[in-house]
């Protein structure tokens, strides 16, 4: 009797806190690189002498990865686990992040941007799937609600 109130005992907040606060960051990290881009527009319009063709683009090319990408991060998630496919998608977003500031040209402005956006869409799918691997059963809603408040905005 007491191993089964032994297992349905909840862990401490102290045991869940650091998996909230790292869904709550991922969470916001995952919007920084996408949201970043529309208030910096007319900046980078300028710097750039871009069109307003070009502006456009530059500001809703990471949500159309969003959406392309999002396939792909799935399918890495079946072939080599949410784990390494988060750690995939982090170097993917590193790159296209740092390449977005230091870019020479509109045309490499454009690739690292669409970069980026893939490696945050295959963020996407990675963290939910880690989630079953870090938590008890009856947590996981509670901490997904979390994740998913703040990455969909």
């Amino acid at each position: 009797m007491a191993e089964h109130q032994a297992a349905t005992t909840p862990p401490p907040p102290a045991k869940l806190l650091p998996v909230a606060v790292l869904l709550w960051l991922a969470g916001v990290y995952l919007r920084i690189p996408v949201l970043v881009a529309p208030p910096l527009a007319p900046f980078i319009s300028d710097e750039l002498a871009l069109t307003q063709a070009l502006t456009g683009a530059l500001t809703t090319l990471p949500i159309l990865m969003l959406a392309i990408g999002s396939m792909p991060g799935s399918l890495a998630i079946a072939r080599i686990g949410p784990r390494n496919t988060l750690a995939l998608a982090m170097v993917i977003m590193v790159i296209g992040s740092a390449g977005r500031g230091l870019v020479p040209d509109t045309l490499t402005l454009m690739l690292a941007s669409a970069v980026m956006g893939l490696g945050v869409a295959m963020m996407q799918p990675a963290l939910p799937a880690l989630l079953p691997r870090w938590l008890e059963p009856h947590h996981l809603a509670r901490l997904r609600h979390l994740h998913e408040r703040h990455a969909d905005g």
